[in-house]
């Protein structure tokens, strides 16, 4: 995410007073909410990943064990994470979009499943796919978004298998 973007996200999360905002308030709050998740998360992978090198350096814990002792996280939300990491190694555009706050972690998430699920090539076909998944992303909520993931993956395995 653009620092810009992401302080002015945070400057109107710590600013607001829910309690007093219309719906229209509540809506630019939520969105706003959403940017500084989105920038967290996109700092989250780079983390993951420096994570992940230390260990294979053996300088540090695998990136999942960090992220329980650390912060407190569920196996579940740990292996989402590092998922997650992989997805963006795989997809530098949808790291990307992450980072600007085009796209959410649960959008990162949808495609990192999807993603870790196909075989070999069929990976680096979907891989292949990314900036236009990232765009896409942009304007369809997560459920939307992955059931296109899901589609594009089921078309690209059916023409690797035939």
């Amino acid at each position: 995410m653009h620092t810009s973007s992401a302080d002015q996200a945070w400057a109107a999360v710590t600013a607001a007073d829910p309690t007093r905002l219309d719906r229209d308030g509540l809506a630019c709050l939520l969105s706003s909410i959403e940017r500084v998740r989105a920038a967290c998360a996109a700092v989250e992978v780079v983390a993951v990943r420096r994570s992940r090198a230390l260990a294979d350096r053996g300088a540090g814990e695998p990136a999942e064990n960090l992220l329980t002792s650390a912060t407190g996280s569920s196996s579940r939300q740990a292996h989402l994470a590092t998922g997650r990491e992989h997805a963006c190694e795989a997809m530098p555009a949808i790291e990307s979009a992450l980072s600007n706050g085009s796209l959410s972690a649960a959008h990162v998430d949808a495609a990192a499943v999807v993603h870790g699920r196909l075989d070999p090539d069929a990976a680096a076909a979907f891989a292949d796919h990314a900036p236009d998944l990232a765009q896409r992303a942009s304007t369809l909520n997560v459920d939307a978004f992955e059931r296109e993931c899901r589609n594009l993956a089921r078309h690209l395995q059916q023409r690797a298998d035939a």
